[in-house]
C-alpha cells in the first residue's frame, strides 16, 4: 500500500468495484479480503488496522441488513486507533464507525447482552439444580 492512500477497504463480501464507485472513491484504493475467521483473531485483526496507514477504513459487503459484526469491527477500530471508519455495501447504505458512537452505543450494547446472557446462564443453571 502507497504512503499516498488515504483510503483503504476491507471486504467481506460482494463486489469491491461496485462499492468503490457508490463511495466516489478512486479505483485504485487498496482492497484487502477480510473474513469472519479473520475478525475473530482479535488482536490479529487490531494489528492489521493499526498497521494500516489509511484515514479511512471502510468495511466493505454485499449488504449491511446481513452484517453483525458491527459492534466487534467498531470495538477493534477503536482499539487500533483509528477515527474514521465506514461500512459500505453494495446499494450505497453506509454506517459511520467513530470512536464517540462505539464508547457510548456499542461497548454500551455489548455490556448489556452480556449481562443478559450471564443471567439467563445463571437462571437456567439455578433451574437445573
Amino acid at each position: 500500500m502507497s504512503a499516498k492512500s488515504i483510503t483503504s477497504l476491507f471486504l467481506f463480501s460482494g463486489n469491491a468495484q461496485i462499492i468503490l464507485e457508490l463511495q466516489n472513491l478512486p479505483m485504485d484504493t487498496p482492497v484487502f479480503p477480510f473474513s469472519e475467521k479473520q475478525l475473530m483473531s482479535f488482536g490479529q485483526s487490531v494489528k492489521l488496522l493499526r498497521n494500516n496507514s489509511s484515514k479511512l477504513i471502510i468495511f466493505g459487503a454485499y449488504s449491511l441488513e446481513l452484517q453483525r459484526y458491527f459492534g466487534i469491527i467498531s470495538v477493534v477500530m477503536l482499539l487500533a486507533g483509528k477515527r474514521r471508519g465506514l461500512f459500505a455495501d453494495e446499494t450505497g447504505n453506509t454506517k459511520e464507525i467513530t470512536p464517540f458512537r462505539t464508547l457510548f452505543s456499542v461497548v454500551t450494547s455489548l455490556i448489556i447482552e452480556l449481562i443478559t446472557g450471564l443471567l439467563l446462564v445463571c437462571r437456567t443453571w439455578i433451574r437445573i439444580i
